[in-house]
Formats: C-alpha cells, sequence, structure tokens
C-alpha cells in the first residue's frame, strides 16, 4: 500500500470517489454486458447452461424427424443451420443499475424455457402426393394413413425442450464479482 500525506487525504479520496463512480457508471456495466455475452455464447459450446445454483444442465439431445437421435456432426440446439439465435443475442441496455441481453429472435423463448406448441397443418394435394411417397420408401401405416384421410387440417402439438442458454447464472456472478473486487482494490491500494 502506498504511503499517503494526511495533509492530502481529502482531497485523495474525492479522487478515488470520482474514480469508483466513472467505474461503477461507465465502464463496468460495459464490461459486465460484455462477459455476459461471453458467458452465454458458452452454452452453446458446452452444449448445456449452469444455473444460479450452479448447476450444469446439459441439453437434452436432439432427435431427427424419424425418431432416432441426430448424427454427431448436428448441433443440438443449432443444427447445421445459420446460427440465427446463437448469433443474435446482444446487449438491449446496460446501466450503472441495470443490465439487459436479449435477442429479438421470436422463438428464443421457446428454446430457452421449453414449450408446447399447438400447430394446425392444411392437407394438400401435393402433401398427399408426399405421404404416398413415404408410405412406399418406409412401409409405414402412419403415411399411408395420412394419405387417405379425409379431413382438411391435422392438429399436432410440438414439444421443445428446454435447452437454457440465457439467465441467471452462478460463474457469470462470480466473475462479476471478481472483477468489481480487484478493480475496487485497485482503485483504493
Amino acid at each position: 500500500m502506498k504511503k499517503r500525506n494526511i495533509k492530502h487525504l481529502g482531497k485523495d479520496l474525492a479522487a478515488k470517489k470520482q474514480e469508483l463512480k466513472k467505474y461503477l457508471v461507465k465502464d463496468l456495466p460495459r464490461l459486465v454486458a460484455n462477459d455476459a455475452l461471453n458467458h452465454f455464447d458458452d452454452s452453446w459450446k458446452n452444449e448445456g447452461f449452469t444455473d444460479e445454483k450452479g448447476t450444469f444442465k446439459k441439453w437434452e439431445e436432439r432427435k431427427n424427424n424419424d425418431g432416432s437421435k441426430s448424427d454427431k456432426n448436428r448441433g443440438t440446439l443449432i443444427g447445421k443451420g445459420s446460427a440465427h439465435l446463437r448469433k443474435s443475442l446482444e446487449v438491449k441496455s446496460a446501466t450503472a443499475k441495470q443490465i439487459v441481453i436479449g435477442t429479438p429472435v421470436k422463438y428464443a423463448q421457446a428454446h430457452n424455457e421449453g414449450a408446447e406448441i399447438e400447430q394446425s397443418i392444411s392437407i394438400t394435394p401435393k402433401m398427399r402426393k408426399f405421404a404416398w411417397a413415404k408410405f412406399y420408401e418406409t412401409k409405414k401405416p402412419s403415411w399411408r394413413g395420412l394419405a387417405l384421410t379425409k379431413k382438411k387440417e391435422i392438429n399436432r402439438t410440438i414439444k421443445i425442450p428446454q435447452r437454457q442458454f440465457i439467465g441467471n447464472s452462478k460463474p457469470l456472478f462470480d466473475k462479476i464479482e471478481k472483477r468489481i473486487d480487484a478493480r475496487v482494490s485497485k482503485i483504493f491500494e
């Protein structure tokens, strides 16, 4: 610790107060927001999320349309696609009072929290033709049933398992706490 002249204590404390205020109001929100974005991006690398209790929850494995497990070259959440959801995470606001990380992608909440989606599908002549082709290929009676149905539409429920990638996380909070402690210690050394 540096030796300080007692005569300058008031000025020193006022300067430290200003430096601390600048850090807390201007620098820290930006740094924490960046830490959060990096932490949430790690959810995709780890294919899971560590919650506020410090418990890592691996994502449920993705299945192919036929119910078999997905191949190893295909990601659990993002697949072989564009990684649109992963790339869409952004800092919505970063102030001394609140930091908000979000995404404009509409289906993000369904993946993050899990969902059951009711869907109504119109049965078109093209769909019937496809169902016949799938029936002859696979010999599954369900395809034949779809090809022969008299219904004009079918209803189905799609279950999206929870694959959390954003939220309160103990490792993130610990990292932020260490960042603050280190900087405050440096300011007042």
